[in-house]
């Protein structure tokens, strides 16, 4: 394989002597369902994309259906023929934003109605799975994990300020970086250091603790009708906050394990 090729033109080249179909190739590569299908045919006019599949003995043939190609149809294409086209509008909007509402307004259904709009969108069996199936897809190209998402938020939900700065009365001082550790650092969210008359003025503010923490206790299912009586069992009666502090915890150091073993 030619050293010019980037990782994703290499993929694409791998996944095209296979099949013979550029938008399944470009897909493979990592390129989104949207630009899939204008993308992969653009690869085939790469020189150095063609002269690597000539290496690989497979001849460019600009037709409709290349000799030899498959044309496998994946769930997730299946399912958007099953689509509206509004819902398949829908369906994109949402993925980059990640907001029923915004997604409703963004496809023309009106501020006034936009929250109802998108929930009675998002209610929908056929456009809940295709969001599904995308969110799947895109986990797998970027491999993010569900523990990769939850030691991320239990990073911030659990930080303490105390093992970043020292403080009195009089002064702030930052730690120095190395003795900061790994999980404490991805809880800032603004660290400035300026020159002042009497020493460096520190300004330090980390991630929303609480959205941390909400967002965990979601993922955890601890939201969920009993789920609070459910974890404490027959043990003596606990504070519900002492008892998410001890659920997040535990997926904490578990997925620190997990870390550690990669």
């Amino acid at each position: 394989m030619s050293s010019s090729l980037t990782w994703r033109e290499a993929r694409f080249v791998a996944e095209y002597a296979r099949t013979r179909n550029a938008k399944q190739s470009a897909l493979a590569a990592g390129y989104s369902l949207q630009s899939a299908a204008t993308l992969g045919p653009r690869c085939l006019q790469k020189p150095h994309i063609v002269a690597a599949l000539r290496a690989a003995g497979v001849a460019i043939m600009h037709v409709a259906r290349p000799p030899g190609q498959l044309r496998h149809e994946t769930p997730r294409s299946r399912l958007r023929k099953t689509l509206t086209w509004r819902q398949r509008r829908f369906v994109e909007e949402y993925l980059v934003c990640g907001n029923a509402a915004e997604a409703a307004r963004r496809i023309g259904l009106g501020n006034d109605n936009a929250q109802s709009n998108g929930f009675r969108l998002l209610r929908v069996k056929l456009v809940a799975e295709a969001i599904a199936i995308e969110q799947k897809a895109s986990a797998a190209r970027t491999r993010i994990s569900m523990d990769r998402v939850r030691l991320e938020l239990a990073r911030v939900g659990f930080a303490d300020i105390g093992d970043i700065v020292d403080w009195d009365g009089e002064s702030l001082k930052l730690r120095p970086r190395d003795l900061i550790a790994k999980d404490d650092r991805a809880a800032i969210a603004e660290l400035k250091v300026k020159p002042g008359k009497h020493g460096p003025r520190i300004t330090l503010r980390l991630h929303s603790k609480e959205r941390a923490l909400e967002a965990l206790a979601k993922h955890v299912g601890l939201y969920r009708p009993g789920a609070i009586n459910a974890a404490n069992g027959n043990e003596p009666k606990r504070s519900a906050n002492d008892i998410l502090r001890d659920r997040l915890l535990k997926i904490a150091n578990e997925g620190k394990k997990k870390e550690g073993k990669g």
